[in-house]
Order: structure tokens, then sequence, then C-alpha cells
């Protein structure tokens, strides 16, 4: 979904000041007698970024959301108000259905799924707890289903019959917690566990758009995403109030899968483009923690709706004080400045002189915010050169130099 508290970017930067003016007229050049000099600008080389927050900044922040909860004491419900102005909670149907998740990382290729229980595919092939079934893909459309040998490792295959859309799923009707009886996605001889079942698409007819699919409920998906985005141990904070803090996150997360309509295969994906899903368990060591699992149980079916309809219930870490607006009205965040928010302040130094040539104004000589939203978040800023001056939006100069977010000042120098 965005920038979070569980992301870590490395940001890859240098930098440096200064200025430069030529001599004005003199005795020596009559002709230049009474005519004002004109200041030759020095050429930019770096500027120093000064910023405060982390990511887009729009809907809840996840270190505000903290702040609130075990400073100011509110509650979730609190929490979502502020930052979702506008909204309600309700319980759409849509908050309590399946999700398909597409499984990005096995987007393209054959498929190797195994499990400790019996599962069928397609419907018709049985294959017997700890072996393994191979799905592939032909170019003429077709699916077909190989049986390997045990576990994740093995590369022996047996080939069994096609189909046209291969389902995966387990004999054993509630695994629960049990990982060992859950599907297991191999991928380099390594297995990813994941509750309800799967299906081997191809999205297009083609060998690159093989896809495959976790059909699950949205507790269950929500299981591994509330502790990928923010940590669990938040809800120990200040005697247990930060778990308002991780109801908020769980039910924003929840909002912001039920308003998905990503792709005509899956409604949502895996990675932080979407949010961030491992599934039940990575080389059978758990993805879920109880505190987590609690908070989703404690709000279950409740979203942030208009008309009783999930809104797109963005999230980023921190705001750096001040909410992005958008869908949302923009508002102050006093719990961003939470002790333990590290991105209450940073600077970076940013070797800038790439970006005259790049936008067509030549050496640059200046570089400078040129528009904020009023609350210390950039619109744009201005790059003047030897060739001219243009503007870019604020977000092009952010991803240019991998800075944390668009709260921020500059100061070039040579």
């Amino acid at each position: 979904m965005t920038l979070t508290v569980m992301t870590v970017v490395a940001l890859l930067i240098a930098g440096g000041p200064a200025q430069a003016t030529v001599p004005g007229p003199t005795d020596a050049d009559p002709a230049r007698i009474g005519v004002a000099a004109t200041a030759a600008a020095a050429p930019i080389t770096t500027a120093t970024v000064v910023g405060r927050g982390y990511g887009h900044g729009r809907g809840l922040g996840q270190y505000g959301a903290y702040g609130y909860a075990t400073t100011y004491g509110w509650t979730y419900q609190q929490i979502l108000a502020h930052y979702f102005g506008g909204t309600g909670l309700g319980r759409p149907a849509v908050a309590a259905a399946n999700l398909t998740v597409r499984l990005t990382a096995m987007d393209g290729g054959d498929v190797r799924v195994t499990s400790g229980a019996p599962f069928v595919v397609g419907g018709k092939y049985a294959f017997a707890a700890g072996v393994s079934a191979v799905l592939r893909y032909s170019a003429s459309g077709v699916l077909t289903v190989y049986r390997g040998g045990k576990g994740c490792a093995t590369t022996a295959t047996a080939r069994l019959g096609t189909a046209t859309d291969i389902s995966i799923r387990s004999t054993v009707a509630a695994p629960g917690n049990d990982i060992s009886k859950m599907l297991t996605v191999c991928k380099h001889g390594r297995g990813t566990n994941y509750r309800g079942s799967l299906r081997f698409v191809y999205s297009d007819g083609t060998l690159a758009g093989r896809r495959l699919v976790n059909s699950v409920t949205m507790t269950d998906y929500l299981k591994s995403v509330v502790p990928s985005e923010m940590p669990s141990y938040w809800a120990d904070a200040a005697n247990g109030r930060g778990r308002q803090a991780v109801q908020a996150q769980a039910v924003a997360a929840r909002t912001y899968a039920a308003a998905q309509h990503r792709y005509t295969y899956a409604r949502t994906c895996d990675t932080v483009s979407c949010q961030v899903y491992k599934g039940a368990a990575v080389t059978g060591v758990s993805t879920e923690d109880a505190r987590t699992t609690a908070a989703v149980a404690a709000t279950a079916g409740i979203a942030v709706c208009r008309a009783n309809v999930p809104v797109n219930a963005e999230f980023s870490a921190s705001t750096g004080g001040w909410t992005a607006g958008g869908d949302f009205p923009a508002v102050a965040d006093l719990g961003d400045a939470t002790a333990i928010n590290p991105y209450r302040s940073w600077t970076v130094k940013a070797a800038v002189a790439g970006l005259g040539p790049q936008y067509g104004v030549g050496t640059l000589t200046g570089v400078a915010v040129a528009s904020t939203d009023g609350h210390g978040r950039a619109r744009t800023v201005r790059l003047t050169g030897s060739a001219g001056t243009t503007t870019i939006s604020a977000d092009q100069f952010r991803l240019a130099f991998g800075l944390r977010s668009t709260v921020f000042s500059i100061t070039a120098t040579a």
C-alpha cells in the first residue's frame, strides 16, 4: 500500500552550499559606468534538505495513531474519525467477505505446491500429504498438472493431466493454526504457508500472464497484514493503551482491502503497492502475532465508510505533523510528535547538479521550494539554471533523491 512503519528504504544521497558575483563597472571601463552589474550565479551541486515525516501523508498516520492512543488516551474510533474526516464506521458485507490476493512472487512462472495434509488439484487430482504438485502452462493455453516428490526441494515429476483453471484445495476443512496442514507454495526450495485455497490462472493467455491467487477470509488475511504494517508490540505500550492504535490499523487495513478492485482475477496483491501480505508463515515461522490477531478480532467486520461503502483508507508511517488531505480533510497530527517517531525530523544531502540538464534549465544555479500546502508540505520545487527556470512537483523531487516525504525545505549550495 505505500511507505509504512514496517517498510525500510535506503537513502542514497550526498551534499553542500554557495554563490558568486562578477565585478561591477569601473573607471577603466567607461562604457559600463552607471550600468548595474548583473550577478552571475554559481552552479549548484548539492542541497541540504530538512524534512519531517515518512510516506505520502494521506489518511491515517501510524506514528500519530500511536501518539494519540498512548499520550492522549484516544480510542480507535476517535483516531479513525480524526484522520478520515467525513466518514463513519459501518459493517458492510464486503468487509467480511473472502479476498483474492495476487501472490506476485509467483508471477510468470510454474508453481509447486505441497502440504502436510492431503490436497486436491483441479478438483480431480489427489495428492497425499507431503507430496508436491507442479503446475505448468503451455503456449496453447492449457494448464498441466504433474506429481512431484516430497516437499519443496525435489524436482521429479510425472504428468497427470490438464485443466483450464487449476484450483488447489486442502482436504482439511479447517487446519486452524497448524502451519503444517496449510497449503505451502514453494519458491527456490523454500515454502510459504497460506490459509485458504489457491488458484493458478493465466491472466492474458501468455506465459508472462501466469498468476497464482490466494483465496482467503478477510480475518485470516488481516492476521498477516496488520503485523506486517504496524509493530505488534505497540499494543503493549502505555499499559495497553497502544492497543487502540493497533485496532485503528486493523480497521484501516480491512477498509483498504474491502475497497480494492485491482484485477479481473484478484481483488488485491501482496506487496506494499497494495498491503504487505506474507501468508501465515514463511519456512515454518509464523508471520502472525497474538496481539494483532486480537485487534483484528476486536474490530471484526468494521470498516471506515461513506454511506456504508468502504473508503480508500490509505495510511503511512508519519505525516510530519499534518496530513496531506486528498480524499479526506487535511488535519493537524499532534500524535505524530510521539517520542518514538524516528521521522519527526531528518536531513539529507542531495546531489542536485543533474537536475539542470534533466529538466532543460542548463547548469543549475538555484533550487528551492516554490509552493506549499500551507502546512509545510511542499507542492512544487523551482529549478533555476543558466538556460532558464522551471518548476517540478515535490513528488518528482522526493523520488529523485529518495526523500521520506514532501514535508521539507531546501538550502542549495555550491
